[in-house]
């Protein structure tokens, strides 16, 4: 009997081990995950500075910029226009830019020039950016009428500049007859 004791004994003191290393081992990972994960204070700090990162104006010459992609050699004009919408998404107009740009893609769509010189890098990246940054500024605004010209004004400068649509396509008669409406309604 002494000998049941003994391995009951063992039984249960392999079995309490077991348990004890058990604990052991969780506590030493939940230190470890615990670790990984950032602390309140920081993971309230992050939105912050994304947030400041975000309202800092730029202070970017766009027509410096331009001529700096198109002075870049052998780029295709989706390269040059991936670039130009980097600088156009983060730049932040002023009120005096904005009137400019806006009357700047209007007059040139009324002068039929817009899509005229498509192979123009310097033009087209031009057009491109201005007329996103009048669509970023009013983006979606109660339908504003200068919202929806900017935003049909940039397809298809896009489109006809990196060669997906002629300049006579369907999809850019269609978008010209919505910049038509756009535009009388601003009148």
């Amino acid at each position: 009997m002494d000998k049941m004791k003994k391995e009951k004994l063992t039984f249960k003191t392999m079995k309490k081990r077991h348990w004890a290393g058990a604990i052991i081992a969780g506590v030493a990972l939940g230190s470890i995950i615990g670790a990984m994960i950032p602390s309140e204070d920081e993971t309230a700090q992050k939105p912050k500075k994304v947030e400041q990162k975000a309202e800092k104006p730029s202070n970017v010459d766009w027509e410096v910029e331009v001529k700096k992609i198109v002075g870049t050699g052998n780029t295709t004009p989706t390269e040059n226009f991936d670039k130009i919408m980097k600088v156009a998404n983060s730049y932040q107009p002023t009120e005096k830019e904005i009137k400019y740009f806006t009357s700047y893609i209007i007059q040139e769509y009324n002068d039929k020039r817009y899509i005229s010189d498509i192979k123009n890098d310097d033009y087209m990246l031009s057009n491109i950016f201005m007329s996103a940054v009048v669509e970023n500024y009013y983006d979606d605004s109660e339908r504003n009428p200068i919202d929806a010209f900017a935003f049909d004004f940039f397809q298809n400068s896009k489109y006809t500049y990196r060669g997906v649509d002629a300049v006579d396509s369907d999809a850019v008669k269609s978008n010209e007859h919505q910049m038509d409406k756009s535009l009388a309604q601003l009148q």
